[in-house]
């Protein structure tokens, strides 16, 4: 494209654009005019920043964990880097470094598998400290109280209730707290990280209406469990003398 072509082409699109120039700067935070290269170059340097941030935050987990890191397979690192670089969040940008990490560890005791980033980029930090409090509790902690099943507890929406992040749950009713609730857990269903179980019903609860009750649990697929650790920060080389 010539120098003419390209003024051409900028002014073609800055007054096709002219008309919806209040709702760009106030859905994308820029004017109509830089609808061209200024624009574009500070989603570059946005990125850029994000992603130096990231940097920093997986040298210091290489560094932690006493890692000398080997290569990363692309189709782990190159979906990986896009989308971090595009994520403000600072657990989920942690998330991203641990996975990253992880993947570089040449002692391969925790499995990254090249669906995680595309599971990652689909979660909110809300829906990320769930699946965590869920894990924790039930492999890290494993309550008595709970229906035992052979991949680990069994959790009932009362039971994930009581590990839903405080702040975001409010009051347990139908309103808008109890929908992000359901949407986190059918997120998590969705992505393959949870399991939904369906259990015999108890024999000591009359029928409601003449209708037997269904009872149904949910559990942290193993998929869900690698996914867990492959976001976690690796552990410590202790192979390295100190």
């Amino acid at each position: 494209m010539t120098d003419d072509e390209k003024q051409l082409f900028k002014v073609t699109a800055e007054a096709t654009l002219k008309p919806f120039g209040n709702l760009l700067e106030r859905l994308f935070g820029g004017a109509v005019d830089q609808i061209g290269g200024e624009w574009e170059d500070r989603v570059k340097v946005r990125r850029a920043l994000r992603r130096e941030k990231l940097y920093a935050k997986l040298k210091t987990q290489l560094d932690d964990a006493g890692i000398d890191p080997q290569g990363i397979p692309e189709k782990i690192w190159v979906p990986a880097l896009q989308s971090a670089s595009l994520e403000d969040d600072e657990s989920l940008q942690e998330k991203w470094a641990s996975l990253l990490a992880n993947a570089s560890d040449p002692r391969g005791t925790t499995l990254v598998l090249p669906t995680f980033p595309t599971i990652l980029k689909e979660l909110t930090s809300l829906d990320a400290r769930f699946l965590n409090a869920f894990y924790e509790h039930a492999y890290l902690n494993p309550p008595q109280n709970l229906v035992s099943m052979p991949a680990g507890p069994l959790y009932t929406d009362n039971d994930l209730l009581e590990l839903y992040p405080s702040d975001a749950l409010g009051v347990v009713s139908y309103d808008g707290s109890m929908i992000r609730f359901r949407v986190t857990v059918d997120t998590l269903e969705r992505s393959g990280l949870l399991s939904r179980t369906y259990m015999a019903p108890n024999a000591d609860e009359p029928p409601s209406h003449g209708l037997t009750p269904i009872i149904h649990g949910y559990q942290i697929t193993t998929l869900g469990q690698l996914f867990v650790a492959a976001c976690r920060p690796p552990h410590k080389n202790t192979s390295i003398s100190q």
